[in-house]
């Protein structure tokens, strides 16, 4: 009965609500992901977002259900799912605009340029940085869905 707004996010989280955006389609187990078993709440999710390139784990072939997402994780899973959508994902926003833009991930370049162009994020606290590797609280992802939802008109 609580949101717990300071609580922050596990990828298992973000993938959650990103399928539910979607509608929760169907998804067939496949074991992409050694530490994603059949069965959990997030499963279908991942199973999904992987089938449709928004969720691809990490370089050691896992996907860290439990580890939190940060904040170059979520912008590129939105951007991903915005691309799956057939979204226009063409804006940029220039990093070197931000104090610590030089240290977003390779991975994450295209998405979080997209995602300060379109106003999904901002700079945190108005103070010129992206915090790139900064976990996701819950009241910041649901920001972040809000804002993409606007844009998007969804």
């Amino acid at each position: 009965t609580i949101f717990e707004p300071a609580t922050t996010m596990s990828r298992a989280h973000f993938a959650t609500v990103l399928y539910r955006l979607e509608g929760e389609p169907e998804a067939e187990f496949n074991p992409i992901f050694p530490d994603v078993p059949a069965g959990d709440f997030y499963s279908n999710a991942v199973m999904w977002g992987n089938k449709n390139n928004i969720i691809t784990g990490y370089n050691e072939g896992i996907f860290d259900p439990a580890g939190m997402v940060t904040r170059e994780q979520m912008v590129t899973m939105m951007y991903r799912y915005a691309q799956y959508k057939g979204y226009d994902v063409s804006k940029k926003a220039s990093l070197d605009d931000y104090v610590d833009g030089r240290d977003v991930s390779g991975f994450a370049k295209d998405a979080m340029e997209w995602a300060l162009a379109v106003g999904i994020i901002k700079g945190e606290n108005n103070q010129g940085t992206i915090n790139p590797q900064g976990e996701v609280s819950r009241v910041v992802g649901a920001t972040v869905f809000m804002r993409f939802m606007e844009r998007y008109q969804l």
